[in-house]
């Protein structure tokens, strides 16, 4: 898991950051009005896109850019 933090350990205060399980990789951030991993949302706040799957683990997304460079 080299990187790969446990998603326990994952900042819950609105930091974009990279989850994953298994294979499946996406950027999300912590929405803490609906208790769930946030994909996208629209500058309204009125709709929003849930992460459809439960992340096992986490990075940095300045760490997930520097290993995609490499």
């Amino acid at each position: 898991m080299d990187d790969w933090k446990p998603i326990e350990t994952a900042p819950k205060d609105g930091t974009r950051i990279r989850v994953k399980r298994d294979d499946i990789e996406e950027t999300v951030e912590w929405f803490a009005p609906l208790n769930d991993w946030l994909v996208e949302h629209d500058p309204d706040g009125v709709h929003h896109e849930l992460l459809s799957w439960q992340p096992t683990h986490w990075m940095p997304l300045d760490l997930a850019w520097e290993r995609s460079m490499n």
